[in-house]
């Protein structure tokens, strides 16, 4: 899944993440009985599988990140920060690489790196984040990560009237009123596992200060009352998105997408 041939092109010669055979708000789509984010999990950069269980109790951002975008270098650097203020207060920060806005992740999994390296930001950067390889996040071939957050929260908090139709070059089908508009659009999660807040790429990483030490809080307030004993509840990985995608190779029955 790696490497130079990760993914498909399309007659436009644009890059799109392998298919993913579940669909948002179908009868067959998991992310509609998914209970918790830490019920899911998903491929590293490096082709890991990471379950979203290790992140139980966490407070996470999760961003649709870009390495070729006009804001890159103001969003890893603010990302890096917010991991450094925070992340020992028990904020996590997941960055999913995409290619559907402006050809803003043209790189495959293993140029993304070098080039947020050697260009943009630059100066040897290197997230301090875990950073997840290239996904579709909109259409019928959405991850079941950003189909579970969309599904809970269809509109960012900051900008409810935000459109995916707004861009001139829409490489995904279908286009719903729900889908992510831009790269570095953002999803807050609480440390229950329950979708917070969602933030259109107008709000940059440094505005989501006072949420996320608002959610930080009730971490520390929840851990005094249960005594602070450490203790998680382990709770089962439902959906692995690779093996979702294998087995979808042999799916025979085609469905029909319906856009709402």
């Amino acid at each position: 899944m790696n490497g130079p041939h990760h993914g498909r092109v399309s007659h436009h010669g644009k890059h799109h993440a392998t298919p993913h055979p579940m669909e948002l708000n179908t009868p067959l789509c998991p992310a509609s009985v998914v209970g918790s984010f830490f019920e899911l999990s998903a491929e590293a950069l490096g082709g890991e599988m990471i379950p979203f269980s290790a992140y139980d109790g966490k407070v996470v951002l999760v961003v649709n990140v870009a390495s070729a975008s006009e804001h890159t270098t103001r969003e890893y650097l603010q990302l890096n920060d917010l991991v450094a203020t925070y992340g020992p207060k028990g904020l996590i920060v997941l960055g999913f690489c995409c290619n559907q806005f402006g050809n803003g992740e043209p790189f495959s999994n293993h140029e993304i790196l070098r080039c947020l390296r050697a260009v943009r930001p630059g100066n040897r950067f290197s997230p301090n984040f875990q950073l997840f390889s290239k996904v579709d996040i909109n259409g019928k071939h959405g991850h079941i990560v950003w189909e579970y957050l969309k599904l809970k929260l269809p509109f960012p908090s900051d900008n409810a009237a935000t459109m995916a139709q707004e861009h001139l070059d829409i490489g995904w089908s279908p286009v719903r009123r729900t889908d992510v508009s831009g790269n570095f659009e953002k999803f807050l999660v609480s440390s229950d596992g329950q979708p917070y807040r969602r933030y259109s790429w107008r709000t940059t990483p440094e505005d989501l200060c006072k949420d996320i030490e608002d959610l930080l809080r009730k971490v520390t307030r929840t851990n005094r009352e249960q005594g602070n004993t450490g203790a998680k509840n382990d709770r089962p990985i439902l959906f692995n998105s690779k093996k979702y995608m294998q087995e979808s190779m042999t799916r025979s029955t085609v469905r029909d997408d319906a856009a709402y």
